[in-house]
């Protein structure tokens, strides 16, 4: 059995990480971008920080950590969105040679786990980023529908 204070302490650990971002959608570039125009917002006070960052004293991390966090982590990760973009311009190409695609998209989705850690320590609500995921969904429904019919799709 636990005691009542434990009980309340495992519910706030419960409710912290059910707030935290899914990794999946930040794959999505757009996603990753549109939250990082969020945390940019809240970084010059455009957006409120208390309604916009957790704050999460079981992981004792306070306001004034992330607020020291901000500016470091937002440089690095418009660098990091920035090699990635350089790095999909070439895997697109069709001039790129096999070898490198295979190596550069390998440091994209190192570029990505680094992006996500990065967004992680700065605590944004999982509320202002879902809506996002429903864009996305919604994009893909909208592509889905345009595809022309009859054409063959290319692996």
């Amino acid at each position: 059995m636990l005691t009542r204070d434990q009980e309340i302490s495992l519910a706030k650990e419960d409710r912290d990480h059910s707030q935290a971002v899914p990794p999946p959608l930040l794959g999505s570039a757009y996603a990753l971008r549109a939250t990082v125009d969020t945390l940019k917002e809240v970084a010059a006070g455009e957006l409120p920080f208390d309604r916009t960052i957790k704050v999460s004293l079981t992981e004792r991390l306070t306001k004034e950590q992330i607020q020291a966090r901000m500016p470091h982590n937002l440089r690095t990760l418009d660098a990091l969105i920035e090699r990635s973009d350089r790095l999909f311009r070439d895997l697109i190409k069709r001039s790129t040679p096999e070898s490198r695609k295979e190596r550069d998209s390998h440091s994209a989705q190192a570029l990505r786990g680094k992006s996500l850690q990065l967004v992680e320590e700065l605590s944004l609500r999982t509320r202002r980023v879902t809506p996002l995921l429903k864009q996305l969904e919604a994009y893909a429904d909208r592509m889905r529908d345009s595809r022309p019919l009859g054409r063959a799709r290319r692996r």
